[in-house]
């Protein structure tokens, strides 16, 4: 019995012996096992011997854990056949679906044992089949154990034993499946990786970039099929070789050198390089060289990849080759252009000139209808110029906007006057509607927009044979800075039809062959104002019924400014007024005016309704507005039921009469006879309406005497001021007439020096001469106006002396006004010559004579543009008496900022210029001292690189200060 007990012990030691072999066995293959060599039968049966079981199933999750499938079954070969029969199938290969019941069973052990199989397929497969199979095999035990990756299951091993037998060795059991789960988490991995690899090898073969990298200097790592196929050869004739293999020997050694720089540098490497390619052909690579840096700082391998930039190198040089050529041809238009424009502008200067002066001489009526229609021809030519030179610049990129901050309502209404008289030729009724709120400063390009502006209402004039056009402007509010504008233009004209309107903005169209004969035209107006549009950031759009009239649209959006508003308290006394006029529009915009005033409006359709309103109230209006052109009963005779049947004078009902600029001919006596307070020429502004407006209540209402308003004309804006030096520069001899006959026109006390060439006119001022103000003409022999500006500028600066020097030039391309100023001079005259646009320049800069402090002068004859005293008596309240005397006081004081001026000038001290001449604006405007507030405040403004103008200014400073002193003491001025 001993011996027997000895016998097992023994025979139990060998069985451990024995399963520790097969599981250290097991462990060596299972790590040379791959996903394509495993063999799960060899798994399967080294677990039968291990774990002493009649048969057994292993069996591999899906991925999903939605089933499983039986990958092997072993057991007695009779067993396993006599079983499929029973089941109908083959249980190795068999996919088994989820099974909830199964899984909560085993679900928190790592060894489950059922005391027959029935317990646990029971769900999944009939009971009484299990059953047969548990009695044919004389099977009782069944045994689950499971394989895990971590935490997940993603396996089992199921054990079939024989009744009275059971599971002895657990422990090497469940280690046995461990080793499996380890295997089957290392199959996975590196199926992944294979999977990983495969796609990463299609994705590099299937690239035009080149890509490889290198394990040192000299040594290819894997190369991609790019690579190999820009070479020429096989992919394995690349990997892991050496480039003395692959490359020529005068080859090798700048692709080491190259190399080298990397592995040394540990930094990126771009460069384009000359290699040959596969027909030896030198091909221009983009190669980009990176390194990667190990965790000793080291580099452990570069990545290169390499890209074939040859034809868009080729493509790039082609490109700049093309782009020089254009430039060069741009050029080349921008200076015919130029040329272009200076010859044809300076012919037509002079034809325009000289019949604006012919104008002026005794002519009798067919020789001033002869003269009026060579001046319109002429005038229609430079439209024409105008239009296609604009077109032609905003094309070709060459024209800039110049933003500026613009007065909105100024601008509108400049462009409205434009248009008027056309208008009132036709009898249309020209409407200005200016919106409440709209910002009255913007910033703009405030010739291009007028231009816009001017373009629309033309053509809505032109293709409007009866009714009215208005011009809308409105605004809505961005954020506290920015606003959007929006300009409208409605007419009651021809209308456009559907089809015709997307053509409109094409260069050179019109609606159809009749409409250009009958109304002419380029067909440049809206294609110019599209592109201006677009070009400021904005959109026209068009909105047209044929019959019945057209509207366009156009919005900018812009930076705005506040200010610029009326003074409402000086028309406080005004509070009811009554609107006559049959154009119900007309009405409606001038009671939003006036109401925004806050005066109480009441409008009539008709003289006849307008009287019976008059006649009817309980007390006279303050203003009646009446427009002459009414149906039935005009304006002129309401005024004259009103003066001479309702017995009413002026003091107690003041009028203004609306008109057109064509009828001031016909109403001016009767105006005069009616005791008309005030005329506004159609379409209404805001500034006249609100001077009118002031106007009255100063006469009628603040003031015993009627204030006389009085305005000089141009030709005479200068004839009392002192006698100016002006040098005139020019070539041409009949310009040299046209501009010497103006100018003497307009300030008949001038002297007028010319010069043939900007030589001369260098010559004139290195031989001492002085001047007031030198205009100079910029094309000219010998040397031109830019050049001769810059000479004598660099002569006055020697000098201490400034001279205002004003550019005359027909040519209008891009930055010929940029070019004079930065030459140095101070303003820029157009040609053909613009006697508006001279007065201003006249006016602006007749004041900056160098004369010495205390020289007699001719004093100006309107006083008021020195010392406003009108305006200080109404302002303050006080005697006359007292306000000169206050005035005195205040020069006395108004001398220290001067001297001041003078020290900063002398001494270039920017700050205290800026600081003293602030001070001393602020304090002469306070005082009415208008003029010299005006001096202050362009020395406030003028650039710290100007200082000979500045120095100019200064003396023009000091000169108007000694005329205010002598104005006041009752000097001789």
């Amino acid at each position: 019995m001993k011996s027997d007990k000895h016998a097992d012990k023994t025979a139990g030691e060998n069985a451990s012996v024995n399963r520790e072999k097969i599981i250290s066995e097991a462990s060596r293959a299972f790590l040379e096992f791959t996903s394509e060599d495993v063999s799960y039968h060899y798994i399967a049966r080294q677990m039968l011997s291990i774990s002493g079981a009649a048969a057994l199933a292993i069996n591999k999750f899906d991925r999903d854990g939605k089933g499983f499938t039986t990958v092997a079954l072993v057991g007695h070969s009779k067993i396993i056949k006599h079983a499929n029969r029973i089941l109908g199938f083959e249980a190795a290969g068999k996919k088994w679906p989820y099974d909830a019941r199964r899984e909560a069973l085993i679900k928190d052990k790592k060894t489950t044992r059922f005391a027959y199989l029935h317990e646990l397929t029971g769900k999944v497969l009939p009971v009484n089949v299990i059953r047969l199979i548990e009695k044919t095999f004389g099977l009782g035990e069944c045994v689950i154990v499971k394989t895990t990756k971590g935490d997940t299951m993603i396996g089992d091993f199921t054990l079939f034993y024989k009744k009275g037998t059971g599971l002895a060795n657990q422990e090497e059991v469940e280690g046995y499946a461990d080793m499996v789960g380890m295997l089957f988490g290392k199959l996975d991995a590196e199926a992944e990786l294979k999977n990983r690899k495969d796609e990463l090898t299609v994705l590099a073969d299937n690239i035009s970039t080149q890509i490889w990298y290198l394990k040192d200097e000299r040594t290819y790592g894997a190369v991609n099929q790019a690579h190999a196929d820009f070479l020429g050869v096989e992919k394995s004739a690349l990997e892991h070789k050496d480039i003395a293999d692959v490359f020529l020997p005068d080859e090798v050694q700048l692709n080491i050198e190259g190399n080298r720089k990397v592995f040394q540098s540990k930094q990126t490497v771009i460069t384009d390089e000359w290699v040959k390619d596969s027909r030896k052909e030198k091909r221009l690579l983009h190669i980009i060289k990176k390194p990667k840096i190990d965790a000793k700082g080291n580099v452990a391998y570069v990545v290169c990849t390499g890209e074939d930039i040859t034809e868009r190198k080729r493509a790039e040089n082609e490109l700049i080759t093309a782009r020089e050529q254009a430039q060069a041809a741009s050029k080349a238009k921008s200076e015919f252009l130029a040329n272009m424009s200076h010859e044809i502008r300076t012919p037509l200067n002079g034809v325009i000139g000289f019949t604006d002066l012919l104008k002026k001489t005794e002519l009798d009526d067919r020789q001033k209808q002869y003269l009026e229609n060579a001046s319109v021809s002429a005038l229609m030519l430079m439209e024409v110029i105008d239009d296609i030179l604009d077109f032609s610049r905003i094309e070709s990129g060459k024209l800039e906007l110049f933003p500026e901050e613009t007065d909105i309502v100024k601008l509108t209404e400049q462009s409205a006057d434009i248009v008027k008289q056309a208008a009132s030729e036709k009898g249309l009724e020209l409407l200005l509607n200016i919106q409440p709120g709209v910002p009255r400063v913007a910033v703009v390009d405030p010739v291009r927009l007028k231009q816009v502006l001017v373009n629309i209402l033309s053509n809505a004039v032109k293709f409007t044979p009866k009714g009215e056009v208005e011009l809308r402007v409105s605004s809505s509010i961005i954020d506290k800075d920015r606003c959007t504008l929006h300009f409208s233009v409605r007419d009651t004209g021809i209308g456009i039809k559907k089809e015709q309107q997307k053509y409109l903005f094409d260069p050179f169209y019109q609606a159809d062959v009749s409409t250009t004969r009958k109304y002419g035209g380029t067909g440049l107006g809206l294609p110019i104002s599209g592109l201006l549009a677009d070009k400021m950031g904005g959109t026209i759009s068009l909105s047209s019924t044929p019959g019945k009239g057209s509207a366009f649209v156009f919005s900018v959006e812009t930076d705005y400014g506040t200010g610029g508003e009326p003074d409402i308290s000086s028309i406080g006394g005004i509070r009811n007024v009554l609107v006559v006029d049959d154009n119900k529009n007309n009405r409606l915009i001038l009671k939003t005016i006036l109401e925004g005033w806050g005066i109480h409006c009441k409008g009539s359709g008709s003289g006849t309704s307008a009287l019976q309103r008059i006649e009817k109230a309980r007390k006279p209006f303050d203003v009646v507005i009446v427009d002459y052109d009414m149906p039935v009963v005009d304006g002129l005779e309401v005024i004259r039921v009103i003066r001479e049947k309702m017995g009413l004078p002026a003091k107690q009902q003041p009028v203004i009469l609306l008109h057109g600029s064509a009828d001031d001919s016909k109403i001016h006596h009767e105006c005069k006879r009616l005791d008309v307070v005030h005329k506004i020429v159609k379409p209404v502004k805001q500034g006249e309406l609100f001077s009118a407006l002031q106007h009255i209540q100063q006469r009628f209402q603040m003031t015993e005497e009627p204030v006389p308003v009085t305005r000089q004309s141009e030709e005479s804006l200068l004839s009392e001021k002192n006698a100016l030096r002006v040098l005139l520069v020019e070539d041409v001899a009949l310009n040299m007439e046209l501009m010497k006959a103006v100018l003497t026109k307009m300030a008949p006390q001038a002297i007028v020096l010319e010069a043939g060439n900007g030589k001369e006119a260098v010559d004139a001022v290195q031989e001492g001469g002085e001047f007031d103000m030198i205009f100079m003409d910029i094309q000219m022999p010998v040397m031109d106006g830019v050049e001769a500006t810059r000479v004598i500028r660099a002569i006055e600066k020697k000098l201490r002396r400034y001279t205002p020097i004003i550019a005359l030039t027909a040519g209008v391309v891009k930055g010929e006004k940029e070019k004079c100023l930065e030459a140095g001079m101070d303003d820029f005259l157009s040609k053909p010559l613009n006697q508006k646009m001279l007065a201003g320049i006249l006016e602006k800069y007749a004041d900056l004579k160098a004369r010495k402090p205390g020289q007699k002068q001719i004093a100006p004859g309107n006083i008021s543009t020195h010392f406003n005293l009108e305006d200080l008596l109404e302002r303050t309240g006080l005697e006359e008496e007292d306000i000169m005397d206050l005035a005195r006081k205040t020069l006395t004081l108004l001398n220290d900022h001067i001297r001041q001026i003078d020290t900063a000038v002398d001494q270039h001290k920017e700050e205290e210029l800026r600081l003293q001449a602030h001070a001393l604006k602020g304090a002469s405007l306070n005082m009415g001292f208008v003029h010299l507030a005006d001096l202050a405040e362009r020395l406030e403004h003028l650039q710290a690189d100007q200082w000979d103008k500045v120095a100019a200014y200064s003396m023009a400073t000091k000169a108007e200060w000694q005329l205010l002193n002598n104005l006041l003491k009752g000097e001789a001025i």
